[in-house]
């Protein structure tokens, strides 16, 4: 077809691949979280278990790690909530948060999680009807709205007066 490839980023045929820095494997049906990353979680959860404050920017890194091995841990998303709103306690990036007493429950339960899991979570079988239908949708906060509907594109702008309405009242 003309196109020019990177060979350094042709994968498979195969089985099991690494998509977005999470392993893939439908052999086994795992998703896995690669050891280089799961070594690197136990180490900046461990550093962080006990500590009653830290630069903002390290808590973001911190979460960042966290947030990646959720792709994995799908139970952990509600596990790092806490320490995401404590992050927003302070403006400046060297700037010290605060962990109260639920941001190091989580820290807590981060720690133990990791220090026993073998980074490997089954894939779960999503079970889907067969939809008459599929409708993919975003919404802007200003101008209006898209979607794409059985190769068919459409848009709608917002009336003058929902100006103020909440975005999620949008994408709804």
């Amino acid at each position: 077809m003309g196109m020019p490839l990177q060979e350094d980023k042709i994968e498979g045929p195969a089985t099991s691949l690494i998509f977005l820095g999470i392993e893939l494997d439908t052999q086994a049906l795992e998703i896995r979280l690669p050891k280089d990353k799961l070594k690197r979680l136990r180490e900046e959860t461990l550093q962080w278990k006990g500590k009653r404050a830290g630069k903002k920017r390290s808590l973001l890194s911190l979460i960042g790690i966290l947030s990646h091995a959720c792709k994995a841990v799908r139970q952990g998303r509600s596990i790092i909530r806490r320490l995401i709103t404590a992050s927003t306690s302070v403006r400046h990036l060297e700037g010290y948060v605060r962990l109260n007493a639920a941001a190091q429950s989580d820290i807590h339960w981060w720690c133990q999680f990791a220090t026993a899991w073998n980074g490997k979570s089954m894939l779960t079988e999503i079970k889907r009807n067969n939809p008459d239908a599929v409708i993919t949708t975003d919404a802007s906060g200003n101008w209006g709205c898209g979607g794409y509907c059985e190769c068919d594109w459409f848009q709608v702008q917002w009336p003058q007066n929902t100006a103020d309405v909440h975005i999620t009242v949008k994408e709804l």
